[in-house]
C-alpha cells in the first residue's frame, strides 16, 4: 500500500471512529471523562492526517478543491440525489470553462474525451461540518503565471460572484454562453435542494481561490443570468413568393425555395413602392434580429420587412 492511499484510509478510519464517539456523546445525558479526552485526541489526530494529505497531495503535483455543502435550514442534511447534481454539474462546468479557455469560447456544450480526462477530478476523502468533500486533480507548476486549470477555478467564482448582467455577458465573451448555461444549471441545483456552498481551491496549505454562496446570493445569480442575453441584428436579401399579409397589422408571410418560409411585421414604407400581390415574385430585404437567452438554450428569431422589388424577368 502506498503512503497516499494509507493517509485516506487513516483518514477514513479516524473519522469513523469520530462519529460514532460523538453520536453516543449526543444520545446519552452524561459525558465521561473518557470520553471527552478521547474525541478531543481523534481531533487532533484527524487535523494531523489532513496536513500530511495536504503535503503530500503537494509533493505529487496534486492541488484540492474543498467543496462544502450546508443546508439553508441547520440541521437539515441534504438527501443523496441533491448532493450528486451539484457534484456532477459543478463538474461539468469546470470541464466545459476548461475547454473553453484552452480552445475558445462555446457556444454549446462539446469537448473531447482528452479535455474530459484533463478536468477530471478525483475523490479524496470526505468530512464532517454539514457534508463536505476533498477533490483532488494533477496540475503543473509554473515559474510565472497561473496553469488554465488555476484559470479555470477562478473563472468560475468570477461567474457565481456576478452581480450584473455587464459582468455575466463580459464573462460570456471569455468562455462562452455555454459555460454560463452550465452555471445556471449548477446554481438551480442548490437552489432546488435549498444547499449553500463553500469551495476552496487550495495547494498544501494555501487557498489560492475561493468562494462561499449562500441561498440569497444564488437566487441573486439565477435572476442575472435570466436576465441576460445577446442581440445580434442583420440585414439579408431573399428571392421570395409573397404568400399572404394583413395591412391593418402590418404582418407579412414570403417563402423562398432556398431558404424556406418567413414571417414578421413590415416596416412602415416597406410596400409604398411596390403592392405585393399574392403569388408574386420579389426580392425581399429583411432584418433579421437573433437573440439568444443565457439561462437556456432558447433563441427567439424575428424579422422586419424593410422592402420588396419586383423579380426582373
Amino acid at each position: 500500500m502506498d503512503q497516499f492511499t494509507n493517509i485516506l484510509l487513516q483518514l477514513d478510519e479516524t473519522r469513523t471512529v469520530l462519529s460514532e464517539l460523538e453520536t453516543a456523546v449526543r444520545q446519552q445525558h452524561e459525558v465521561t471523562p473518557a470520553i471527552t479526552a478521547n474525541i478531543r485526541s481523534l481531533h487532533k489526530r484527524h487535523r494531523q492526517l489532513e496536513e500530511e494529505f495536504s503535503l503530500m497531495t503537494h509533493e505529487n503535483y496534486l492541488d484540492v478543491c474543498t467543496y462544502r455543502i450546508f443546508a439553508e435550514n441547520d440541521g437539515k442534511r441534504p438527501n443523496i440525489a441533491a448532493v450528486a447534481r451539484t457534484l456532477t454539474d459543478f463538474q461539468s462546468l469546470f470541464t466545459v470553462v476548461y475547454d473553453s479557455l484552452k480552445n475558445g469560447p462555446k457556444e454549446r456544450v462539446s469537448y473531447t474525451d482528452e479535455i474530459e480526462s484533463e478536468s477530471a477530478f478525483e475523490f479524496g476523502y470526505s468530512f464532517t461540518g454539514s457534508v463536505g468533500f476533498v477533490l483532488t486533480m494533477p496540475n503543473e507548476r509554473l515559474l510565472f503565471g497561473e496553469s488554465d486549470l488555476d484559470r479555470s477555478m477562478k473563472t468560475i467564482f468570477e461567474i457565481v460572484k456576478s452581480t450584473t448582467t455587464e459582468q455575466i455577458q463580459g464573462l460570456a465573451r471569455q468562455v462562452g454562453i455555454a459555460s454560463v448555461r452550465k452555471a445556471y444549471k449548477w446554481v438551480e441545483d442548490h437552489l432546488d435542494a435549498s444547499l449553500n456552498a463553500d469551495i476552496r481551491w487550495c495547494r498544501n496549505k494555501e487557498i489560492r481561490a475561493n468562494v462561499v454562496v449562500e441561498i440569497p446570493e444564488l437566487r441573486k445569480l439565477q435572476s442575472i443570468i435570466d436576465q441576460t442575453s445577446d442581440e445580434a441584428i442583420t440585414e439579408m436579401e431573399v428571392e421570395c413568393t409573397f404568400r399572404g399579409g394583413d395591412l391593418d397589422s402590418r404582418t407579412f408571410h414570403i417563402e423562398s425555395e432556398s431558404q424556406g418560409s418567413f414571417r414578421g411585421r413590415m416596416a412602415e414604407r416597406a410596400d409604398k413602392e411596390v403592392k405585393p400581390t399574392l403569388g408574386g415574385k420579389y426580392i425581399a430585404t429583411l432584418r433579421r434580429t437573433s437573440v439568444v437567452h443565457y439561462s437556456t438554450e432558447k433563441e427567439d428569431v424575428s424579422y422586419i420587412l424593410l422592402a420588396l422589388h419586383k423579380v426582373a424577368r
